[in-house]
């Protein structure tokens, strides 16, 4: 314990003793359950990105299979037990079936590139580094 106390005290003169074995980088601390919140609110938003990602491939995997739109919609209608709702898993089976940027489509690289668009945001959750003076 000591030599670790050595070490961050060369490496970071500037800490108090109070601030040795904490993090040296750390969120500020705020409220709790606004922090629960804005985690939970995060969550919710992974998870419908990663669903919506995932029905665009699995769409485009029918497409490329030969099933039609209204076969696709019955194979993937069980995403609606998910709270996707039936109105966006038809827009996704019409983009992907009916709307020539996703002719050629599909796999992975969609998936990826649909969870990145939904994941993008105008206010980020992380922000670049401010110059330091």
């Amino acid at each position: 314990m000591i030599r670790k106390a050595i070490l961050c005290l060369t490496l970071f003169p500037a800490l108090s003793q109070a601030q040795l074995g904490k993090p040296v980088f750390s969120m500020p601390s705020t409220d709790s359950q606004q922090q629960e919140s804005t985690q939970a609110d995060y969550q919710r938003r992974l998870t419908n990105c990663a669903n919506t990602a995932t029905i665009y491939k699995t769409s485009a995997q029918y497409r490329d299979a030969g099933l039609s739109p209204q076969q696709s919609y019955q194979y993937l209608l069980f995403w609606t037990r998910s709270g996707v709702p039936v109105r966006e898993l038809k827009h996704i089976i019409n983009d992907v079936f009916f709307d020539e940027r996703f002719d050629v489509a599909g796999g992975a690289a969609l998936h990826d590139q649909m969870f990145g668009l939904c994941m993008k945001t105008t206010d980020p959750q992380y922000k670049p580094f401010q110059p330091l003076n």
